[in-house]
């Protein structure tokens, strides 16, 4: 959540404004990538990058990179140290509001185009994570899904059925009222990896009536962590 925006500008109504500071939300951010340890972490809506993320997360061994809207020209791909095989991690935000779906669509058919030369056809196995401000029922979700890629929503392992997104990874309330939504996936190459494993999104309960932000949750939108392997013989399953 962009500070910029947090602090009373994007009208979350039910949280105090005290949880709203940045220097009440950095402190929680930085406790939670703590506690979950991840080996790539990806973020968006940052405007802290070069006063908190970057000097603090660089003593804790992470290189990053920063690129601000409207151009992000990371076309770089990631080695696996123990396997020594090249592998893809993307990160989107796209249009937010009702109103712009086809806008969105059109996003995710340029991020998809722009991804399938980077992986050459995903012969490179791909990640991508972001917040999509997409529900499954709409058209950028399903070219995702039928993409040529070949790519899959890690968090529907955490259905039943193995088939289905989580009811909300988003929860608040604003001055037009109380909106849920699953907005934010990890997609992943699924001829090339594996889903081990994928952090349970917090309940009703844990999040607690005046939803999201709060003093215990920094964000109006959920974390989402995953453990990946690589398939032993990706080209068999593409």
């Amino acid at each position: 959540l962009l500070a910029a925006l947090g602090e009373g500008k994007d009208n979350f109504v039910q949280c105090p404004m005290e949880a709203l500071k940045w220097e009440e939300r950095k402190c929680l951010i930085l406790e939670e990538i703590l506690a979950y340890q991840p080996d790539i972490l990806c973020l968006q809506e940052v405007d802290h990058y070069f006063d908190t993320f970057q000097p603090l997360l660089s003593r804790l061994g992470y290189q990053g990179t920063f690129f601000p809207k409207p151009w992000s020209p990371c076309l770089d791909t990631l080695k696996c140290h123990e396997t020594g095989r090249l592998f893809c991690i993307a990160v989107t935000h796209l249009k937010a509001r009702t109103g712009w779906e086809r806008f969105r669509s059109a996003q995710g058919c340029d991020l998809l185009q722009n991804l399938k030369s980077i992986t050459q056809g995903a012969k490179i196995p791909l990640i991508v994570c972001g917040d999509f401000n997409a529900e499954p029922t709409e058209e950028v979700y399903r070219e995702f899904s039928n993409s040529s890629l070949n790519l899959n929503s890690a968090y529907k392992l955490l259905s039943p059925d193995g088939q289905s997104e989580p009811p909300y990874t988003t929860w608040k309330i604003r001055p037009s009222g109380e909106c849920r939504h699953t907005l934010d996936y990890i997609w992943y190459s699924q001829h090339a990896l594996n889903v081990n494993s994928a952090l349970g999104l917090l309940t009703e309960e844990q999040i607690g009536p005046n939803r999201l932000p709060s003093f215990n949750y920094p964000s109006d939108h959920m974390s989402l962590v995953c453990d990946f392997s690589f398939n032993q013989d990706p080209d068999r399953l593409l």
